[in-house]
């Protein structure tokens, strides 16, 4: 489960701030029970995840060697996505879709105490578009 942390701090607004990573573990009760958790992670381990309201996926870094992407998380700007007033607008007649769309990145973690967390944004100098958020393509 990946918590994403964005909006209502002054630096962090209208972008995304933080990441907190958890893991599903299975704990063994002492009746002999087991009982699901989420345990946080400290690292991604080399991971790629890639994190959008309702899909995201994580990958081994290793299984796409040459690929641009590292490890960490990369994220689209898509709080307009599931706007149904927005899809149902023509892209170019009026009133023109605003999908947001400065809010697209990527996230490492820097090892250490504490922990870092150090963003590269794209497409920063655009703040709306007529057209829907961009998506991830690996071949």
């Amino acid at each position: 489960m990946v918590v994403r942390y964005a909006g209502n701090s002054p630096t962090w607004f209208p972008h995304t701030g933080g990441f907190q990573v958890y893991q599903a573990t299975q704990l063994l009760t002492g009746a002999g029970q087991v009982q699901l958790a989420w345990t946080e992670l400290h690292s991604l381990d080399g991971r790629m995840m890639f994190v959008a309201r309702g899909c995201s996926r994580s990958y081994e870094v290793a299984d796409f060697t040459g690929s641009a992407f590292g490890d960490g998380i990369y994220f689209l700007d898509d709080r307009k996505s599931n706007d149904i007033d927005m899809v149902s607008l023509a892209a170019h007649a009026a009133p023109r879709r605003c999908y947001t769309c400065s809010d697209n990145g990527g996230c490492r973690w820097v090892e250490g105490e504490p922990r870092l967390q150090v963003f590269r944004r794209w497409f920063t100098n655009k703040q709306h578009s007529d057209y829907s958020p961009p998506i991830w393509c690996i071949p």
